[in-house]
Formats: C-alpha cells, structure tokens, sequence
C-alpha cells in the first residue's frame, strides 16, 4: 500500500526499503559513473556556524513538541558528525529554515503518499515537508536527517544503507558514508605556507618505513625541485605533526621538473617499505632516473632508464616491490609510456594504446590493481583514467572521468577538467584524485572513486598554478602544493 514492498521471511542482513522516492530534490541518471553523496561543486556553505528555525504550523499527526524533539535531535546528530558544525536555534530566520506546506509552497506536494519534503542547496537554508503527510516524530526526524544533509550540501546515495538514499529506509541515525561525504566537503584545514621552502613545480608525497609489534619508523615523506634556476631536489618529513626543515638531497640529483615519489615493498611481508624517487634529468637531458632510498638514505647518483625520455616529470608506483614508471613522450610526442622493473632490470618501454597527454599522469595501486590518470592531449582538458591488466601486461580502454547531475531541464554530464597532470592516492576505500581547474581557473578540485563509480568533484579553497600532490598517511590525507599568486610559494593542509 501507498508504494511499500512487504518481503516474507528476509533472509538477515538484508534491509527492507520503501519503493518510494520520498524527496523531493532532483535526483541523477543512474550511469556507469554516477554521482553518489558528494555535493556539486557550488553546495557548499562558507562558514560552519549556522542558526536554524523552524515553524510547527501545519504539522499533521504530530504535536509541536514532537515536532521540536525530532527536529532538534536531527540538528544535534549533524553537530556530532565529525565536529565541522555548531548549528544554534533561534526563534525565526535561521541560517536553516524548516516549515510544512501544501502544494502553494512546492508542486509535487499536497497528495497523501507522494513526496515527503525537500530542500535547497546552500547557502538557501531551506527545508520544506508535505502538510498533507501524517507524520510520526521518529518518520518526521529521519526525514529531517535527510534533508538537512541537503541543505548542507550532500546529493543523493546509490547506497540503499545510507541515510541520503531517495527512497525511505526509516533510518534514526546518519551513517558513516554520509559522515564521510560531509568530512570530504568540508573537513580541508585552511592551507599553511612553509616559509623555508619553495619550487617551480609542485610536489610530491609519500610514507615509508618499518613497523613491528612495539614500535613503528613509518613517516611521510616530502620531494620537491627548487625554484627557477635551481634543479636541485629537496626533500622533508612530517614528524610530531610539523614537517622537517628542507634539505638538499646530496650528489648528481637534478630535474627540470619536481620528481615523482612512490613507497615499495622491501620485504616480502611487506612490513618494511622503502621509497622510490622518479625524475627528468636536467634542462638539455630528456631522460628519466630512478632512485632507492631503503631508509638509509639516497645514492650518491640515480640509475638512468635505458633508452626512454620525457618533456615532463615521471609517475611512479609499487605493485609490491615491483615499481612501475609511466610518463609523456618527449617535446612533439604526447604518447603515454611505461616500464617496470624486474630481476633481469628495466624492461623495454611500452606505449599504452589510443591515449596520450600533454602533461604527466598520476599513477596510484589500489585494491592490488595499477590505475592511470591523466589530462588528454594539448587543448583537451577531460580527464582520463585506466586500469592496468596484470596477466596481460596491457592498460585496458581508457574512460573518461565523468559524473551526471539532474536538474529542471533534465539530465547534464559534467567533464572533470584539468589544465595540469592530475595526482592520486589511496583514501580509506577509495582513490581520492585531485587536480588543477582547467584553463586559467586556479582552483583545486578533488573526487572519490571506489573502483566503479566517481562522486561529484569538489572544490578545495585554495588556488595553484601547477596541482597538488595528495598522500594519506595515519588516517589524514596530507596536500601540498605551489601557490598561485605568490611566485614559487608551497602550501600545506591536511583532510
């Protein structure tokens, strides 16, 4: 009755849900990269105290004060997801304003069974819920869960076990993908300048080291050229929450670009990691270099890989401890190449099929899988991405990274654009992949993909002119980056 599906004998841990589509924001085409909770790029508020009121008028099935509880509760149970809100009330025009009405204040209200309420983005405030509904307080506070998780920002689950799921689940609490969609909009601290350092490109992260059942040398670790002039590398460590000072790695290091850093496997429990540094030679030399750092520190030299060269800075991972370089062609060659290393040595270069760039890709293993991102050639500023095919030894058909959003004029598919190589890293149980806007838009945007699906890119405060280098590392994912405005500047912030 009224849309609901009754299931004899459900076998445990399957959860029974409405059929019903109870809000009423407009919801996404189901693709094969669809949008999940992440808000759009503008759904975000600017500031993170808020003020909220609502109006009991109207209300049918339900007293005022049950109103309050529900309503209240819904905005205490925000406040405690991850502490990035204080929500106060107030007696009228809230931040957030929440009333019931009839068909005179949305459309698709006014029919018993229909659409339970809705809400605008921010920074609109509003939340609205059918007069003609008789509410419960426990069906009034999970819809309001839902709703005020627009009105902060987020977009509908595809997960049926989420709290901003389409379709009614009853749910009481907000649950750990929706409190990870509201961390991921706004859980960015505000980006700190390292005074004692500086680079022409951007930099580059990754954590290493040893852990044992008393103690653990895993550290993250930071590389970097120097400025215009100065192909130097340097590198720094993040310990007791502040990075090292800067130093200069000693011997024949040098680059034209800023190096690509990468952690391997040293032992074959995969206990001990070691570091893996990838650069460009100097101004006049195309070739790539290699370098191991088993945390004794770096050669006096890096290993030149035979026969390959490169206008741009390498990518380099490890599936295991064995690592893998892919990078652009030389100046006039926008092919994408790679190799990886063996017993017998580097292997011959392969060209990866139908794709090519016109900057460096970012390479990342996740799930025991190599996946590839990447900007597309000269003009073409979408964003691509492939899976490496082990037994095959072969990338499989490039995709693009895109996401589609419904609104009154019906279904529109956004291009995430870049005008910079992207870079990735491994967040949780997914890829967070981060990138420059595209053009002369400086902003720094980021997605999640959990292996089949993209979410909605989001918007990072703060502005670059060459892209970020992103590592997570004890649960935090660290940024850095070159400044925009600011000739040279390097940037820190933490998620």
């Amino acid at each position: 009755m009224a849309g609901i599906t009754t299931l004899i004998d459900a076998p445990d841990g399957v959860t029974v849900i409405s059929e019903r589509t109870f809000c009423g924001v407009p919801d996404r085409i189901v693709t094969d990269l669809q949008i999940q909770t992440y808000g759009p790029p503008k759904g975000r508020w600017s500031r993170r105290i808020l003020t909220y009121s609502f109006d009991p008028a109207n209300a049918k099935g339900v007293t005022e004060t049950q109103v309050s509880n529900a309503i209240v509760n819904a905005f205490f149970q925000w406040q405690a997801a991850g502490g990035l809100f204080s929500f106060d009330p107030v007696a009228g025009n809230g931040d957030i304003r929440l009333a019931f009405g009839g068909r005179e204040v949305y459309s698709r209200f006014g029919s018993p069974g229909g659409v339970l309420a809705t809400a605008k983005t921010p920074e609109f405030g509003i939340v609205l819920f059918d007069s003609s509904e008789s509410w419960t307080e426990d069906k009034l506070r999970h819809v309001a869960l839902h709703e005020i998780g627009h009105a902060l920002g987020l977009r509908h689950s595809d997960s049926p076990s989420s709290l901003m799921f389409a379709a009614e689940t009853g749910a009481q609490g907000i649950d750990e993908e929706s409190r990870d969609a509201l961390r991921r909009l706004y859980g960015w601290r505000d980006p700190t300048r390292l005074e004692d350092r500086a680079t022409s490109d951007r930099p580059a992260l990754a954590a290493a080291g040893r852990v044992t059942l008393s103690s653990s040398t895993v550290a993250l670790h930071m590389v970097w050229k120097g400025i215009d002039g100065d192909p130097g590398l340097y590198e720094s460590t993040f310990t007791d929450g502040a990075w090292s000072a800067q130093s200069r790695i000693h011997g024949q290091f040098g680059s034209t670009h800023s190096p690509g850093l990468a952690s391997y496997s040293i032992t074959s429990d995969g206990i001990s990691t070691g570091l893996i540094l990838a650069c460009r030679g100097v101004e006049g030399d195309p070739g790539l270099y290699v370098a191991h750092n088993e945390g004794m520190g770096w050669p006096s030299s890096p290993t030149k890989i035979p026969d390959v060269g490169s206008s741009s800075r390498p990518a380099v991972a490890a599936l295991g401890p064995t690592p893998y370089v892919a990078w652009k062609g030389v100046v006039g060659d926008s092919g994408i190449y790679w190799t990886r290393r063996t017993e017998m040595g580097w292997q011959p270069q392969q060209r990866v099929q139908d794709v090519g760039t016109s900057h460096s890709p970012a390479l990342v293993v996740f799930r025991d899988k190599l996946h590839m991102f990447w900007k597309g050639i000269e003009e073409d500023e979408r964003m691509y991405f492939s899976k490496f095919v082990k037994n095959t030894s072969s990338w499989e058909p490039q995709q693009e990274v895109l996401y589609t959003l419904v609104n009154a004029d019906g279904p529109t598919t956004f291009h995430v654009g870049t005008s910079r190589g992207p870079s990735a890293t491994v967040d949780g149980n997914r890829i967070m992949v981060a990138w420059k806007g595209m053009g002369f838009d400086p902003g720094i945007y980021f997605s999640m993909y959990d292996g089949t699906t993209f979410t909605g890119q989001i918007h990072f405060n703060a502005a670059t002119n060459q892209g970020p280098g992103i590592c997570s590392f004890n649960g935090i994912t660290h940024m850095v980056f070159r400044g925009a405005e600011e000739v040279d500047s390097m940037w820190w912030s933490t998620l």
